[in-house]
This record gives structure tokens, sequence and C-alpha cells, in this order.
């Protein structure tokens, strides 16, 4: 799975056969502040990775912020992930 991050804040998940840049063109006037690919680790969300067609990376707090939203844990990362 997929994600991207817009205005630090507003994660969007979507599948892998989607590509990044494809997503960005659905959210108009959004800014996206970082993205990459999201899997479970022990059941918590593990943030990773980056976006090629962006040009972005994942950021270590995305992992919580995605998990917030989901309603479950987070895998606990360093900030030099």
């Amino acid at each position: 799975m997929k994600y991207i991050v817009f205005d630090q804040r507003l994660p969007i998940l979507f599948p892998a056969w989607v590509e990044h840049f494809e997503m960005v063109g659905k959210f108009a006037g959004r800014e996206p502040t970082s993205a990459g690919f999201i899997s479970f680790i022990n059941g918590k969300v593990y943030a990773h990775g980056e976006s090629v067609s962006l040009g972005i990376t994942s950021h270590f707090r995305d992992s919580k912020l995605i998990a917030a939203f989901l309603e479950v844990g987070a895998y606990e990362q360093d900030s030099d992930e």
C-alpha cells in the first residue's frame, strides 16, 4: 500500500499499483509533504520509503499520523530511519 501526506496532516492511502503523482492530481490545492509505502509489523503501521515520481520521502512521524487515522498502533521508528 502507498500513501501521501498532504499539508503535514492529511494522510491518503491507496493501492500500490497507483502512482503517487496520479493521486496528487486528485487533491488540487494541497501540498504533498511526505510520501512512501505502508507496511504492518505486528499489527502496527510502519511508513517507509519514498515517492520517486514526486521526489519526496517518508517521514518518521508518518507512522503515528496514519496509525491515528486508522485507529491502530504505530511502529516506533527513530528519526533517522
